[in-house]
């Protein structure tokens, strides 16, 4: 049961309340009292925000003064503590060893009453609408608003946010119990303030589908599917689109849809696994709808269909009619193979697109079967050719082991699959007459028409033209692309001299080369519609076929610009490329080529290709080392902005190294830090961590670039257990900073040494070396974040693994990460920030408070949810499930380590099963499984990352009573043989 209360109360007459909602104040008796003086104000404001927890003078220091303290701040805070504590009472505000403490329970601040209500009524399954209501009731007024300082700022933002989700929370509750008419008008208000909100915007759905307005629903669903396209160039969430098709196919028929809601999305980042949804269809399939039916009823009964045609014949846009088609029935997965360059990597990619991160301690392939083996899913694998034997490996496999599985494939080649149903495309049809009603009877004929009025606004099909229009689609052979680029010309030059230079170049292009007509037909339409171009427009397009993915215009500029060339002048060329159709506007304000027609521009790159392929290398070196940098400030921005980018890293990197330039390949594989890691590209990574050891670049290196290479390899290895390895190469690190001044690299690398060393349970090796380098970190706030973060974690974990070990521990824990914490205010780290902010939640179940501590993590799980963070976000959920145990509440606990060991065995991550293994154990009724869950969790591997206490003992205890000490011991030992997939199959049985 969820308890709120409306204001913060004294538990006694000797105590007294802090109110920061409204204006800060201090309240005795039910009667507020304004705190007089700015300064004064800002103290207690943030001594209430850490209620009950010790905050540093110096982190005092930089909230205060964000711009650099005076000389007498130490003395204007005693000033200012002196002047509280009579207004406060005897032993509210105290001075401790790690500095000061408001002293208070967190229900007498009113902005932590409100939290911990908000955080309850979130873990609730589900909350009742009055206790969301309630606790929605508990915010009066904004926080903190008479503080204008950045650390009160980026409180009142974060509890706007927890206040915002408990409200979306209420809406959807009110919609689900009947009262969809009272949420309506608050949802279409969010739903216009936030467009790209899919939870706000499938809740409208149900709430105007619910009030009989199913055709405002579908416009709702159309204003959410352009903002997200636009905002985030996604799709909407499967579970949305399926509802979407439910609520359009009975708003057609004019019946009552079926009342099932769509269960609201949880909030999604741009591009984790962008592929997983269909892309938009471009414009309208035109005269395709026998091939679309004849597509549909092949796969009905064929689980492996191949579309085989020339480039440009409409392949793409046929199988993603077909998909979109079959999504309102079963799972669709997209898969683009365009800009692939290595068919090694099909599984790789294949695996992003189903949502799959890359696996750290096993091959892929398995887990990709394993993960749609019991699925009915349909698998479209687009523009294969080129990876033609990985595509054909991939599917042998998937036909095999997947027996729900279907997969739909276009190739301008077969790709000899077992099993392979091969389907050509054929042209579109031409007119049989040269009239209009023949030239609009017919599928070319309509597509070129619709293509040249976008071209020409005022083309009239007149007789005379029609003659014009059906001997340009005769001489097109009904080729689409071919026919799209023809049309582009129009407006630009008359239709009647169109068809006749056309034909004049026609007749000399055809004249030999391919020997399908058609391959030939559109190879001659894109060397005439070059041909038309001027030399700037042909030399950029020769350019833009270096890039693997689309690119942007500024992209264009770095890479493609010749000396002299003014950037405006590129762009205006850019532009003309995209009116001759040669290129094409992507989502994002971002431009392509179509696969057909890059590989024509790249013959034509001559000369040019070394200095434009090195010019492309280093700018995704460039934009990769400003991932790295970016990355903790807006975390989810530039995790997007890596998804943009890794197409084109992996082929700058193959190109790199091919060339011998170790410089720009290290740039490539390590400036994005650890993001790829973050994003579940693991094997990316990886891969080239290894090969740049292997290839010898590493001793060739300057290093300045061998330092963050080293250390990257390091890092890695950390994190997949390798503690050994991970240490040689940390040294190595921190040899190659040593001849360099890059004392931020240096405290990097101190930072992954203490992180090896507490892993290994090196507790006071990885306490003395954090706090070293926290000592020299002034200057570097970023490392020196993460340094405070990490020992804060480490000393929580010592205290864990002595058994309760000294206070003093979680006292200087509870210091470092208050330390970071002000830093990452102060900076805007938006990911650090969370990590710290969980570490604060976890240290209440440290000391002795689990209640109070799984409410706060309850509201920290979904901020990591929002980051989208794999990794960390999966320790976290382990930890939470921890705390849930010692809060007593097994059934939250096997929720959260359920979705936890989820996470694990997606990624193959082993480093901190031990912990999730324990918690499994103690949730089973099985008493045998629990033997040997237990005798596993007795030798994984474990992290001191966010390690949590979790008493299993009554659960152990019960399991030898009921087995024996002998039966126990036996099954306990066959736990401790089993490999990694035995033991995180058996956990996710147990707690499934």
């Amino acid at each position: 049961m969820v308890e709120t209360r409306s204001t913060p109360e004294a538990q006694d007459g000797a105590a007294v309340a802090v109110r920061a909602f409204g204006e800060v104040a201090i309240v005795r008796g039910g009667v507020p009292t304004p705190v007089p003086g700015a300064g004064r104000r800002a103290l207690l404001a943030l001594l209430a925000s850490h209620v009950g927890r010790p905050v540093p003078v110096d982190a005092i220091t930089e909230a205060m003064w964000p711009g650099g303290p005076p000389r007498s701040s130490a003395k204007v805070i005693q000033t200012y503590v002196s002047q509280l504590r009579p207004l406060l009472g005897d032993g509210v505000l105290r001075t401790v060893p790690a500095g000061y403490v408001l002293d208070l329970p967190r229900a007498h601040v009113d902005v932590g009453l409100f939290e911990d209500a908000a955080a309850a009524c979130l873990a609730a399954c589900p909350a009742t609408l009055e206790q969301l209501e309630a606790a929605s009731a508990l915010r009066v007024g904004a926080p903190y608003p008479d503080v204008a300082l950045p650390f009160a700022e980026a409180e009142a933002a974060r509890l706007d946010g927890l206040h915002q989700a408990v409200r979306v929370a209420r809406l959807e509750r009110q919609v689900a119990e009947g009262a969809a008419a009272a949420a309506v008008p608050e949802l279409e208000e969010r739903a216009s303030r936030e467009p790209s909100d899919e939870r706000v915007g499938a809740i409208l759905m149900e709430a105007l589908a619910a009030v009989g307005r199913r055709g405002d629903a579908l416009r709702a669903h159309e204003r959410l599917r352009a903002a997200l396209a636009d905002e985030l160039g996604v799709e909407p969430d499967p579970s949305i689109e399926r509802r979407y098709l439910e609520l359009l196919r009975a708003h057609e028929d004019g019946r009552v849809a079926d009342p099932t809601p769509v269960r609201a999305a949880a909030p999604r980042r741009a591009g984790t696994a962008g592929a997983a949804w269909l892309p938009a269809e471009r414009g309208t399939l035109i005269g395709r709808e026998d091939e679309l039916g004849r597509v549909s009823d092949l796969l009905a009964t064929e689980r492996c269909v191949t579309i085989v045609g020339a480039g440009g014949s409409g392949k793409t846009r046929l199988a993603l009619r077909v998909a979109h088609l079959a999504s309102s029935a079963r799972e669709v997965r997209w898969v683009s193979l365009a800009g692939l360059a290595d068919g090694s990597r099909v599984v790789q990619h294949t695996m992003r697109a189903v949502g799959l991160p890359e696996q750290i301690a096993r091959t892929p392939l398995p887990v990709l079967l394993e993960r749609l083996a019991p699925t009915d899913t349909l698998l479209v694998l687009d523009n294969c050719e080129h990876v033609a034997d990985g595509v054909a490996r991939l599917i042998d496999a998937l036909l095999g082991a997947c027996p729900g599985v279907a997969v739909l494939t276009t190739s301008r080649t077969p790709l000899h699959a077992v099993g392979e149903q091969r389907w050509r495309i054929p042209t579109l049809g031409v007119p049989t007459a040269d009239t209009p009603d023949a030239v609009m009877a017919c599928a070319s004929g309509r597509l070129f028409v619709e293509r040249a009025r976008r071209a020409d606004p005022d083309l009239e099909l007149t007789a005379a033209a029609a003659v014009h229009v059906a001997a340009i689609c005769r001489r097109l052979d009904g080729v689409p692309l071919a026919l799209e680029l023809a049309a582009a010309r129009i407006g630009g030059i008359a239709l009647a001299e169109l068809d006749e230079r056309l034909g004049a170049s026609l007749v000399l292009l055809t004249s030999g080369g391919a020997a399908v007509p058609r391959h030939r037909t559109l190879r001659a339409a894109i060397a005439w519609s070059h041909e038309l171009l001027t030399d700037a427009q042909r030399s950029l397009l020769a350019r833009l076929s270096v890039f693997a993915a689309p690119f942007s215009a500024d992209a264009v500029v770095t890479v493609c610009a010749e000396p002299g060339t003014e950037a405006a002048s590129l762009i205006a060329t850019l532009g003309d490329l995209v009116d001759a159709s040669v290129v094409e506007r992507s989502s994002g304000g971002r431009f392509r080529l179509l696969e057909t027609v890059r590989q024509f521009a790249a013959e034509r790159l001559g000369d040019d290709a070394p200095g434009v392929e090195k010019r492309h290398g280093e700018w995704v070196a460039a934009s990769m080392s400003e991932v790295g940098a970016r990355l903790m400030f807006e975390t989810t921005r530039w995790y997007r902005r890596l998804d943009d980018l890794i197409l084109d890293a992996e082929l700058a990197f193959d190109r790199a190294l091919a060339r011998g330039d170790w410089a720009c390949a290290a740039r490539i594989g390590t400036g994005a830090g650890w993001s790829l890691i973050n994003t579940g590209r693991y094997g990316v990574q990886s891969e080239w961590g290894e090969r740049l050891a292997s290839s010898g670049a590493l001793e060739a290196l300057e290093p300045a670039a061998a330092g963050p290479a080293l250390q990257l390899s390091g890092a890695i290895a950390n994190i997949d257990g390798r503690h050994d390895v991970a240490l040689s190469r940390l040294a190595a690190a921190a040899r190659a900073y040593a001849e360099t001044e890059d004392a931020a690299g240096r405290l990097w690398v101190d930072y992954w040494r203490a992180s090896a060393l507490a892993d290994q349970g090196l507790y006071a090796e990885s306490h003395e070396l954090g706090r070293e380098a926290c000592a020299r970190a002034g200057g570097h706030p970023e490392a020196e974040a993460g340094l405070l973060a990490g020992l804060a974690e480490a000393l929580a974990a010592a205290h864990v693994d002595a058994s309760a070990g000294p206070r003093a521990w979680l006292d200087e824990a509870a210091e470092a990460d208050a330390r970071a914490r002000d830093l990452c205010v102060r900076h805007g780290f938006e990911e650090m920030h969370a990590r710290v902010d969980m570490t604060d939640a976890l240290l209440l179940a440290h000391r002795g408070d689990p209640e109070a501590a799984l409410a706060r993590c309850v509201g920290e799980l979904e901020r990591w949810r929002g980051l989208g963070r794999g990794n960390r976000l999966a320790v976290a959920l382990i930890a939470g499930s921890r705390v849930a145990w010692e809060a007593r509440r097994p059934e939250r606990a096997r929720e959260l380590v359920s979705e936890g060991l989820e996470m694990l065995d997606e990624a193959g991550w082993a480093l901190p099963l031990g912990d999730a293994v324990e918690v499994a154990a103690g949730v089973v009724e099985d008493p045998a499984e629990r033997a040997r869950l237990l005798g596993a969790s007795s030798v994984c591997m474990r992290t001191f990352r966010w390690h949590v206490a979790c008493d299993v003992t009554s659960a152990r205890r019960e399991a030898e009573d009921a087995l024996g000490r002998e039966g126990f011991t036996r099954l306990a030992g066959e736990g401790a043989a089993l490999s990694f997939d035995r033991v995180i199959a058996g956990a996710r049985a147990a707690t499934g």
